[in-house]
């Protein structure tokens, strides 16, 4: 399904009980805002990071413990919210 939106600019998928996000969101290359708040997240996969042209990336009110390693390749973020979450250290 992500293949046929590579040139989505901005997805609000905000309270709709989403339990996971496919490894495929990478192919949303042209995404500048993601937000995924009060849903039932537990983590976000690796390739977040290929995101690049993200700069807002939403995520509150979730159950996620640890972000992953490829957010610090998102060079382009301006606006990172992960209040709400189950997050205890930043690496």
């Amino acid at each position: 399904m992500c293949k046929n939106l590579s040139l989505l600019r901005k997805l609000d998928a905000r309270k709709n009980k989403i339990k996971e996000i496919s490894p495929h969101i990478k192919a949303m290359m042209q995404l500048q805002v993601l937000r995924l708040d009060s849903n039932e997240l537990i983590s976000l996969p690796e390739e977040i990071g290929e995101l690049r042209m993200l700069e807002e990336l939403s995520f509150s009110g979730n159950k996620i413990n640890e972000l992953p390693v490829s957010i610090g390749k998102l060079k382009q973020l301006k606006i990172l919210n992960i209040s709400e979450n189950k997050i205890k250290h930043l690496s």
